[in-house]
């Protein structure tokens, strides 16, 4: 499916503004884009109207990004996850320390199965779910060390993505059940640096 490369439109009754970027600068929420029609004057009341499809596509990456690290420490593995990249173009999961893999097709072949089969095992009902916790309460959640990056007395929002998911500290967007990602594929898996990354995209 082939989607145009929009966040949202910013309007008013006689103006619009396409975003394409999204960003964090300091204390601001920075929209940035292009005028397609007519001007947008300072003190104005604007309304906004997201791309549902590229919205959708995000949910999808990015609940399939979660999916990939439940399914990689459901083979066994222990590496901490430390980074995700849940966009269109170069979506990974990165791990702290590196991973000798034996035969880096056959840990493709094991992750993709291992995601498939979570996926049609999980039940229609057992949607995902959103916690959100007050900072003291989140201790308990993240075992007594809450992460330095959560700003002491923020509120704590957790996704968890079936019954059996234990839960990540998130603020993306994501689908309403699993079985809304569709397939996901395992473009690549290789050690990078002083970590291991895995590639994916969704289908």
């Amino acid at each position: 499916m082939r989607y145009s490369y929009y966040q949202g439109i910013i309007f008013t009754q006689h103006a619009e503004f396409q975003v394409t970027t999204v960003a964090n600068e300091g204390n601001l929420v920075a929209h940035k884009g292009k005028i397609i029609k007519g001007e947008l004057k300072e003190g104005e009341e604007v309304s906004i109207k997201i791309n549902a499809d590229y919205r959708k596509l995000y949910s999808r990456l990015h609940s399939a990004g979660h999916l990939l690290d439940i399914a990689f420490h459901g083979l066994g593995f222990k590496n901490e996850g430390t980074k995700g990249y849940h966009f269109p173009k170069g979506s990974y999961v990165e791990y702290a320390g590196k991973v000798d893999l034996k035969d880096p097709k056959q840990f493709i072949v094991d992750m993709e199965k291992k995601l498939k089969d979570i996926i049609t095992m999980c039940k229609t009902e057992d949607a995902v779910k959103a916690k959100v916790y007050k900072y003291e309460e989140s201790k308990e959640f993240f075992k007594g060390a809450i992460p330095e990056h959560i700003p002491k007395g923020a509120d704590v929002r957790v996704i968890y993505l079936m019954s059996l998911d234990e839960g990540c500290a998130c603020g993306g967007t994501h689908v309403n059940h699993i079985k809304d990602i569709g397939q996901i594929k395992i473009t690549k898996a290789k050690n990078a640096g002083k970590a291991f990354r895995v590639s994916y995209e969704i289908i």
